[in-house]
Formats: structure tokens, sequence, C-alpha cells
């Protein structure tokens, strides 16, 4: 697998922003709409675009869950989200040179 490092930059800068605030800053969702379309055209692992899609949905959901003060939904989405950022911290990358 060969990508550019901001392929994988992006999906990384979304997720520390909503570990530190617990919201996804406004235009996170089109960030990583983005993100995972330079994957899918780097040829990375379908598995990482996959992870990625996953917490691009998770994000979308939470802020749908806040929007209507739904904070039952929200705590769990998170929670999903927590997991997702762990299995994103793990995902190998080998840069383009």
């Amino acid at each position: 697998m060969n990508c550019r490092s901001s392929d994988y930059a992006e999906v990384y800068q979304v997720l520390d922003a909503l570990d530190a605030t617990g919201l996804a800053y406004p235009g996170a969702p089109g960030i990583l709409f983005n993100a995972i379309d330079r994957l899918r055209l780097d040829h990375v692992h379908d598995e990482h675009i996959r992870l990625a899609e996953k917490i691009s949905v998770a994000i979308v959901r939470l802020e749908g869950a806040m929007r209507h003060g739904r904070t039952a939904m929200a705590a769990e989405v998170r929670a999903a989200i927590k997991k997702l950022s762990a299995a994103w911290m793990d995902t190998t990358v080998t840069i383009a040179a």
C-alpha cells in the first residue's frame, strides 16, 4: 500500500479534535469524505477504507444525536468512535516516495 501521508493525517486530525472536545469540528465529515476518496485512489487496503468510512458515519451520527438533544445516543456513539479511533491508531501506513 502506498499513499500520501496527508490521507491518513486528516483522519488522525479529525479524531484528535473529537477526542479533545467531544465534538467534531465543522466540516469534519466532508474532510473525511475527501480523505476516503483519496485513499481509494491510492489503492490502500480495503480494511483501512472501511474503517475510515465507519469513522465518518459515526461522526455524522454523533452530530445528529447532538443536534436533536439525544445525549444517551451521543454517549453511545462517542464510545463507538473511541473504539474506531483505537483501531485507526493501530493502522500501519506505508507512504509513497
